[in-house]
């Protein structure tokens, strides 16, 4: 093979390597600031309604040097549906209602937040319902919104290991 392709070959598999590695880093934009998923479990039942529900058991632990303060209840979950698995299912503060034009800020309190000490660790649970029959997922809590900054509260992004659900299914 003459030098000119297999030089021309080796720069396109290295910008091929540089897309993928872009693509991936793109999709989570992982934002760990001192928290990390513990274990996280997933059962399921069938809801009269045909559903799925799904149920999330996930623990964050605070494994920086400062304290952190977690929202734990009152969430958005929204899936994100890759080409390539896994899954996401993304917790997050849901989108503000809007009055006169304003963004409205519920109090910080319905968001349940508790401040982690270096070390600890609390336990969240978070239901979903399925219409896909999700098999694995990686769940992202996913706080990169102005809201968490107006709080005051943990700002990041950090995505679990891949969770099998459990269960019952439709």
């Amino acid at each position: 093979m003459p030098r000119r392709r297999v030089f021309h070959l080796a720069v396109v598999l290295c910008l091929s390597a540089v897309t993928v590695a872009r693509s991936a880093e793109s999709r989570s934009s992982l934002v760990s600031n001192g928290l990390e998923f513990g274990t996280v479990t997933a059962t399921s039942e069938v809801e009269p309604s045909n559903l799925q529900r799904i149920s999330f058991k996930f623990t964050l632990r605070n494994v920086g040097k400062a304290n952190l303060k977690v929202l734990t209840k009152n969430f958005q979950t929204e899936f994100w549906n890759y080409k390539d698995p896994p899954k996401e299912l993304h917790i997050t503060i849901s989108a503000l209602p809007i009055q006169n034009g304003q963004a409205v800020h519920p109090p910080l309190t319905h968001f349940s937040p508790v401040t982690l000490k270096p070390g600890e660790s609390i336990a969240i649970k978070q239901d979903y319902l399925d219409r896909k029959g999700i098999k694995d997922v990686a769940l992202v809590y996913d706080m990169l919104n102005s809201t968490s900054e107006k709080y005051g509260t943990w700002r990041g992004r950090i995505r679990s290991p891949v969770v099998s659900v459990s269960g019952k299914r439709n």
